[in-house]
């Protein structure tokens, strides 16, 4: 849920996006650290290609989560994934 407030980084009243950061702060910051999942998954040589068209639905759904999220498709992916394995364990 987004408010107004101070980014505490760049000190400006904006619409506070996530971690007391604005918008342009917080993906300024997401850029500079990267997504490690997905990085590592790159580097161990993983790919994996997913045909969502039998299942349109749960593809929406994943770029809903994934927009709300502040990430791409491909990591909410991960993420979900992650996540389901953790509850299993």
């Amino acid at each position: 849920m987004r408010s107004n407030g101070q980014c505490v980084m760049c000190g400006q009243d904006k619409k506070i996006t996530a971690h007391g950061l604005c918008t342009a702060c917080y993906h300024r910051q997401r850029r500079r650290k990267g997504t490690d999942r997905v990085k590592g998954a790159k580097a161990a040589g993983l790919v994996l290609q997913v045909d969502f068209q039998p299942m349109s639905g749960l593809f929406e759904d994943l770029k809903q989560r994934a927009d709300a999220e502040l990430r791409d498709v491909s990591s909410q992916v991960l993420w979900e994934l992650s996540k389901n394995f953790e509850r299993r364990a």
